[in-house]
């Protein structure tokens, strides 16, 4: 059993997780993501990076905290703690108990996201579409008769070439591996997206991914009982994959416009210390 997508299309670009990371309109984020994961259970942090060009300075904390006690398991997006500090202000998080625990018999495994507050914003499961194959979709939660709003991911995950798509069809994010390191991702978010969102989203399906054995609704098979990290592929593997993804990112730079919107000057927006840091070191 799948999680379905909404058979209106949404007229909103994304669900919205948090607004202090939505990338400005005309701009475009670039990021580098460990791809630390691992499918099994973690008490782990590393930081999301802006991109090579940007020197790779930290943005923001990634906490996958799944094996203590009172705490749901989760992986959390933080703002970089204070000096001394080993915990930063959340942004928010998407849970991860579904892949551990026991599910009913035909009911879909489903990742809540959720905001700061506690309240949940969207739901993550995989898809199965006869004209897009196999992937996940993250569904807004519904706001009165409105249907809910969608990101779609697909591409090859053992790769790592993956794009998400919204509601309406549009690119608004695309992935590739590092060719410097295959253990890092290379993010490609475009303009009015939640960047917070797409990073739970991509964070949590490679832990899915690596799984050690496939959780109700996941057709993904046995790993090893102590779980893998995401396949990498070697280097001679992957080139193919890469050549691709260059060729569409450099179609969607023409297409959006990046040339001019790298020229504009940084001006966000929003009021936390993290999209301030994201502005300034991501953004472009």
């Amino acid at each position: 059993t799948t999680l379905e997508a909404p058979s209106i299309p949404s007229t909103k670009k994304s669900p919205s997780l948090m607004s202090g990371l939505m990338v400005p309109h005309g701009k475009r984020l670039a990021c580098s993501l460990p791809f630390a994961v691992l499918g099994k259970r973690q008490e782990i942090t590393f930081t999301v990076n802006s991109s090579e060009s940007k020197r790779n300075n930290p943005l923001m904390l990634v906490r996958i905290s799944e094996t203590l006690p009172d705490f749901a398991p989760r992986i959390q997006l933080e703002q970089l703690p204070e000096p001394g500090d080993h915990v930063g202000e959340p942004h928010g998080w998407i849970s991860t108990e579904n892949l551990y625990e026991p599910m009913s018999p035909g009911q879909p495994v489903r990742l809540g996201a959720y905001m700061p507050s506690g309240d949940v914003c969207a739901y993550l499961g995989r898809t199965s579409d006869p004209n897009r194959g196999s992937g996940y979709l993250m569904v807004g939660k519904p706001e009165r008769d409105e249907s809910p709003p969608v990101l779609r991911f697909t591409g090859n995950f053992d790769l790592r070439s993956i794009r998400i798509d919204d509601a309406m069809d549009r690119l608004v994010a695309i992935t590739e591996p590092s060719s410097r390191d295959y253990e890092t991702l290379n993010v490609e978010i475009y303009a009015d997206v939640d960047a917070g969102l797409i990073l739970l989203g991509l964070l949590a399906i490679g832990k899915w991914e690596a799984a050690p054995g496939p959780p109700p609704g996941s057709p993904q098979a046995s790993r090893g009982a102590t779980g893998t990290s995401m396949a990498v592929p070697p280097p001679n593997e992957t080139r193919a994959g890469d050549a691709d993804v260059q060729a569409e990112l450099a179609a969607v730079a023409q297409d959006v416009g990046m040339e001019a919107a790298a020229d504009l000057e940084i001006d966000l927006l929003e009021d936390t210390v993290t999209a301030q840091r994201v502005a300034k070191a991501g953004c472009c």
